[in-house]
């Protein structure tokens, strides 16, 4: 028995191949673009038609639109087709598109809807692949149910709740952000494309820590809020950018080039300054909690110390005397008139729940049922300013519970992928280390935000939660890998008389 090609077990699947994992000896050929040619008549009428129709719609485009609109829709247009021939291509480019957001930054093109299309796309050249070879099994998995009971338990709140006047704009949003979730999980399907989606958030969010302070020092902006929609307020631009710290030192970690490994880190430095220009204490315990966490895990135990010491350093020199007494009301909270409404404000969340403990009052109908349960009526209405609270008035117990399910769940996945890091190679055993331990920070900046804030609606978490998710499934993969690659090893060194070996045990194996 030869010993099976490890690099062939290991080595990074074609992006139409949905499950993960090499494909097997005997399996029927993947689709692939090249095959629609060859259904077509003949192979130059079927380029011909392509050609003709990318020119019409250029056309139209161009005739019909202003020309940075019309430059915009045409680069759409063409990343389409590489999207259509490299699906996982396209979730590079949406989370650049929803991260970054260059239409509200670059260009203003606020009304054209980039990460939508690129989100078609996606989906469709998704959809050709089930046509061809359907294959569904990244979906057997506990966080699958638990999403889909918080996305159906979200629609319930809006047509059930008591309050539950339909919020189609941002049920849509919800719907956008599942569907790409399964995207994701469908189309990541190895430790390299990890790898990818981490490094283009720690360059796309680190962009706009490097726009939060041209904002303050250029711009003359005191407080900054985000670049628009779900981010406009200067609370949820906090976390979204503390959630991204973790990813920077990764990918600062990760580089083998001196110049882009400090250019990584020249990032971290402005997106971490740029958590203290909005002025967010939920923001500040995100971020400390983060990087605190990556820096005592860190194996290199002077490196540690320096982490320490020059984020002690850093906040000394950046915090003016405005924000060090901003940061100082978290302990006199009593005092405090914001911290003290948000009390008040979870009491009342609570009182909704208890009234409306299936459907909630309905989803983002908080601040609109206040009055109706606050201890005043004179009291002002607000939203919950945690995650949870929030979450559970709006849309009732069973969402609440599926979130919770969720992280859980995720927690776990740490716990397995933790376990099987001594049964990995030594080459592969740092890559899934750092990454787990990048999204551990995340997850723990996420919660200690959310505790403050009502970030349940965040597009960030879900995407972290299939990374997590992701990197469970191949890290066993690639266990099981090494442990076939070990046990032919094992028997092409035992004579032929001998005891075939047993079967190795694969840690952390659902």
């Amino acid at each position: 028995m030869s010993t099976p090609d490890r690099d062939s077990e290991l080595r990074p699947t074609n992006p139409f191949l949905i499950g993960g994992g090499a494909a097997k000896e005997g399996a029927p050929n993947r689709w692939r673009f090249q095959t629609l040619p060859k259904l077509a008549p003949s192979q130059q009428l079927f380029f011909l038609v392509l050609a003709a129709g990318m020119a019409v719609i250029t056309a139209h485009i161009a005739l019909n639109n202003s020309p940075r609109v019309a430059v915009a829709l045409f680069a759409a247009l063409l990343g389409g087709v590489v999207i259509f021939l490299r699906p996982f291509v396209g979730i590079l480019a949406y989370f650049v598109l929803a991260f970054l957001r260059p239409q509200d930054v670059f260009w203003g093109l606020e009304s054209v809807r980039l990460t939508f299309l690129t989100s078609l796309a996606t989906l469709g050249a998704f959809g050709i692949h089930l046509m061809f070879r359907p294959r569904l099994d990244f979906l057997r998995r506990w966080e699958t149910l638990f999403l889909v009971v918080l996305w159906v338990s979200l629609w319930l709140s809006i047509h059930f709740g008591r309050y539950g006047e339909e919020e189609s704009r941002w049920m849509s949003y919800y719907n956008k952000i599942f569907l790409t979730y399964f995207l994701v999980i469908a189309l990541t399907d190895s430790a390299n494309r990890l790898r990818a989606l981490s490094w283009i958030i720690a360059g796309s969010v680190g962009y706009l820590g490097y726009w939060a302070n041209d904002q303050y020092f250029n711009q003359g902006v005191w407080v900054v809020q985000g670049p628009g929609f779900t981010l406009r307020d200067e609370n949820d631009f906090a976390m979204f950018l503390a959630m991204s710290l973790p990813f920077m030192w990764y990918a600062a970690r990760d580089a083998k080039h001196l110049v882009i490994k400090g250019g990584f880190l020249v990032l971290l430095v402005l997106t971490a300054h740029g958590v203290m220009l909005t002025y967010s204490r939920g923001g500040f315990l995100g971020m400390a909690a983060a990087m605190g966490y990556v820096a005592l895990r860190e194996r290199n135990r002077w490196l540690k110390v320096a982490m320490i010491a020059t984020a002690v350093a850093f906040y000394s020199m950046t915090a003016g005397e405005n924000y060090t007494d901003r940061i100082g009301t978290i302990d006199d909270y009593e005092e405090d008139g914001s911290a003290t409404g948000r009390l008040e404000s979870w009491k009342t969340g609570g009182r909704m729940l208890a009234d409306n403990p299936y459907f909630g009052v309905g989803l983002k109908r908080y601040v609109t049922a206040y009055p109706d349960y606050a201890d005043s009526p004179l009291e002002k209405a607000r939203e919950a300013h945690n995650s949870w609270v929030q979450l559970a008035a709006e849309s009732g117990s069973f969402a609440v519970l599926a979130y919770a399910l969720l992280i859980a769940a995720s927690i776990a996945s740490f716990v397995r992928v933790e376990k099987r890091l001594t049964s990995l190679p030594e080459e592969r055993r740092q890559i899934f280390r750092s990454l787990n331990q990048t999204y551990q920070a995340t997850l723990l900046a996420y919660l200690v935000c959310g505790f403050f804030l009502s970030m349940e609606d965040q597009e960030f978490f879900y995407l972290l939660v299939a990374l997590i998710q992701i990197l469970d499934r191949v890290s066993l993969q690639e266990v099981q890998a090494a442990a076939v690659a070990a046990l032919a090893s094992a028997s092409d060194d035992a004579p032929p008389s001998a005891t075939p070996p047993k079967r190795l045990a694969v840690s952390g194996s659902r």
